[in-house]
């Protein structure tokens, strides 16, 4: 059995429900917990045994070009594929005829945080099908389309289920594995969105195998508030499950980032509430209040009195004295606060 060892991550979008934030930042660049995205990505698929990566970008492909040129993931070969025009899920691919030489690929978006294990989709060719999709344990609220799965396959993609019963609704994971011969059907194709081809695949019929994996985290980072959820998240996992080993797997990768996770604690005249993240850069006044889940990114500032909870601070912002901040992301752009 040969397993699948090129990936390819979807990293072309403009992130326009994240604006004003993604004027300045890919959205594969979004730190989440300290890292950018795209590095927690790339460093599970090299986990996974994965060793070339292709990359398309669009917008601020020079910003993503030179993470990978600061952090080169260990492991991995990362292949650049710029869209001067975004082509969508299913035309990311044609460009990449030549890179993939007719082997399958894995497919991962690189706006996705989750532990899914990828070692189901690894084994297409174990069972003949077109391809792999990953499931989430329910439907997805969030989303129009379900996948409507029964013995373990996929049977439609859609509104409603097919007729007969016995079929179960989830939300597709955005992790998915593709056989050369669907991607021969997709490169011939003209349409842009790969879950288009993926509905006609079920309506012939043809075999999409239903992955279906145990997690403890999923989050699509697709909106300011899911953005700033996903860390709430993450930080109740960390509280209740700290031997995780995806918990300590993110720990590992913001202390290589420069950040230190402070608990309940005094540090220079301030106060560090429940669990809170800070990089080595940051600069903090006497007399502030932080926390709890917070995290405070590369040279940041809070100047005297300052009080922040449930919030994310991104690289460079000053905070002035006196401020108060709940449940907010803060850029050098904008400020954006919530009721979560």
């Amino acid at each position: 059995m040969t397993q699948i060892r090129k990936a390819v991550v979807l990293a072309a979008g403009l992130g326009q429900r994240l604006q004003p934030i993604t004027k300045t930042y890919p959205k594969p660049l979004l730190p989440f917990m300290g890292v950018p995205i795209l590095a927690h990505v790339l460093r599970r698929l090299a986990q996974a045994g994965i060793s070339q990566v292709a990359t398309n970008t669009h917008h601020l492909p020079h910003a993503i070009e030179a993470h990978l040129q600061a952090h080169p993931p260990q492991g991995l070969h990362v292949h650049l594929s710029f869209e001067p025009q975004i082509l969508g899920t299913g035309g990311v691919y044609r460009p990449l005829s030549a890179w993939r030489q007719g082997d399958p690929i894995l497919v991962h978006n690189a706006d996705i945080i989750t532990d899914i294990p990828l070692d189901g989709f690894l084994d297409l060719e174990s069972t003949p099908c077109l391809a792999a999709m990953g499931l989430l344990s329910q439907a997805n609220p969030t989303e129009k389309n379900q996948l409507w799965v029964k013995e373990g396959r996929v049977a439609s993609i859609g509104e409603q289920p097919p007729q007969g019963g016995g079929y179960t609704a989830h939300g597709f994971s955005c992790i998915h594995a593709l056989s050369p011969t669907f991607l021969r059907e997709i490169e011939r194709g003209t349409g842009s969105g790969v879950i288009a081809f993926y509905q006609q695949a079920l309506i012939e019929k043809k075999e999409v195998r239903a992955v279906s994996a145990p997690y403890v985290f999923w989050a699509d980072i697709g909106t300011p508030q899911a953005y700033l959820q996903a860390h709430e998240d993450f930080f109740q996992l960390m509280e209740d499950n700290p031997i995780h080993p995806w918990v300590q797997l993110i720990q590992k990768s913001f202390q290589e980032y420069g950040f230190s996770l402070l608990h309940d604690e005094e540090r220079n005249g301030s106060i560090f509430y429940g669990y809170n993240l800070l990089h080595d850069s940051v600069e903090v006044k006497a007399g502030s209040q932080i926390g709890p889940r917070t995290v405070l990114t590369e040279d940041c500032e809070l100047c005297e009195n300052v009080k922040v909870s449930h919030s994310v601070l991104f690289p460079r912002v000053k905070v002035k004295a006196n401020t108060t901040l709940s449940r907010a992301l803060v850029a050098p752009e904008a400020c954006l606060s919530f009721s979560l």
